[in-house]
């Protein structure tokens, strides 16, 4: 794989924040091992939540890898040795990402997350409540040969890359919006049509991506170039 030379020495801080959906977890490690200059830090939404507005400022990147479904609430962790609490609500830490304007990656099953939370939603891009989007039973494909096309070989995560075939999960729903910039989508029709697209929110770069459920597809190696040149897009990087 080419990588990418962005002529800057400092590497794009990762935040790869988990949670409501098992994976596995070797495989997903080393994924993101194999990215140029990104630094990633694995962390459970809980974790992710309970973070300072200047911990979440000190990454460039957040990526979403999770698929909590119930509205999040605030919780509270004790510390046995320590008589301070230490809170965690998803929702601040979603208004604090927004208002630092960093890059947003949404990836594979995500895209499902938090049904009912419009500021989750406006991320994606597919209306109010995306759990209502489906389409057909079954909502969601095994994994099987997925040809992948490109829709815009001028945009920067896509540029130099050609259609490919993989195996994947797939997912029978509405896609994204007209307003939406589609970069990848396929002609399966078990999925949905549109598979990769990005959007711009309060000068957020957000890219989301229907693809990447397990190591079938993790090991393609335009999958990982995609997933190294959205997180350079949605760093400014590229």
């Amino acid at each position: 794989m080419d990588h990418i030379d962005n002529g800057l020495n400092s590497p794009i801080r990762t935040a790869v924040v988990t949670g409501g959906h098992p994976f596995d977890v070797l495989g997903f490690n080393q994924l993101f091992k194999k990215l140029n200059g990104v630094e990633i830090y694995i962390q459970h939404m809980d974790d992710f939540s309970s973070s300072t507005p200047d911990e979440i400022d000190q990454y460039d990147v957040i990526l979403f890898y999770t698929m909590l479904l119930e509205l999040p609430v605030p919780i509270t962790f004790r510390h046995e040795d320590s008589p301070s609490d230490y809170p965690g609500n998803p929702l601040s830490a979603f208004e604090q990402l927004e208002k630092s304007k960093k890059g947003i990656f949404i990836l594979h099953h995500s895209i499902l997350a938090y049904p009912e939370l419009p500021i989750w939603n406006n991320w994606v891009g597919l209306g109010e409540d995306c759990a209502a989007k489906f389409l057909a039973s079954p909502e969601v494909a095994p994994p099987e040969a997925i040809t992948i096309e490109i829709d815009d070989s001028n945009h920067p995560i896509t540029e130099g890359i050609t259609d490919w075939e993989m195996t994947d999960e797939m997912y029978l729903m509405d896609g994204p919006g007209p307003d939406d910039h589609i970069l990848l989508r396929t002609s399966n029709s078990k999925s949905m049509k549109n598979l990769g697209w990005v959007r711009n929110i309060n000068q957020n770069r957000i890219f989301c991506w229907q693809s990447g459920h397990d190591k079938r597809a993790w090991e393609n190696l335009n999958f990982i170039s995609i997933l190294e040149r959205g997180i350079y897009w949605c760093a400014s990087r590229i």
